[in-house]
């Protein structure tokens, strides 16, 4: 199975199912360029499991693009629902906790991106602030290595997203900016978005 690139894309997640009445395998994979495209690709079928799906020449049977005039972000979001959708309706590869580790590999390639140097450990951060008298405070903290802490605080990010944009205000900031100062940060960051303050720092 190939694991790092193919015909130019940097394959980010991939999946194979096997169907036994038909003795096929049946495999997707998802992939990024070097600048804001992504790609959803068909594996060729095979009658093999060490067949990767992929053809000598690196080819797959046909791809869904996600290019254009969008933004990275909104291209990277669309190309995900595209590959969950794929393994749901085409390849069969979706299992309870196939989008979980869609969304983990989603955040380590884009935690990767930017290196923080120089440093061991971060400390990665949210606290959830509390809408109405008496109901506590919610959050967690993590000491990691830089880009597992960059990951840890993205994963957060995301799956406290709908509580957060329930008191997003028009000054301020959007997830995908959000999203943006976490992969950018070569330094310590604070910021809230919504009611939740999310931070990295030294420690």
């Amino acid at each position: 199975m190939r694991t790092t690139a193919a015909n130019g894309w940097k394959i980010i997640h991939q999946a194979r199912s096997y169907n036994p009445r038909t003795g096929e395998v049946h495999g997707q994979w998802l992939g990024r360029d070097s600048t804001t495209g992504w790609v959803v690709g068909r594996l060729h079928p095979s009658l093999s499991r060490q067949d990767d799906g992929f053809g000598e020449d690196g080819s797959w049977w046909y791809s869904n693009y996600y290019q254009g005039d969008q933004s990275e972000h909104r291209n990277r979001l669309d190309a995900a629902a595209g590959y969950l959708r794929m393994a749901k309706e085409v390849t069969h590869a979706w299992s309870s906790i196939f989008e979980q580790r869609v969304e983990e590999a989603l955040d380590r390639e884009l935690a990767g991106r930017v290196p923080w140097p120089g440093v061991d450990k971060l400390a990665a951060g949210w606290e959830g602030q509390p809408v109405g008298q008496g109901v506590p405070i919610v959050g967690s903290t993590a000491l990691l290595p830089p880009t597992e802490a960059k990951r840890y605080l993205l994963g957060h990010l995301r799956s406290t997203t709908a509580s957060a944009a329930l008191h997003i205000t028009p000054n301020s900031i959007s997830y995908e900016q959000a999203e943006a100062l976490v992969v950018a940060a070569t330094g310590s960051i604070r910021f809230e978005f919504g009611r939740n303050t999310y931070w990295l720092s030294e420690g």
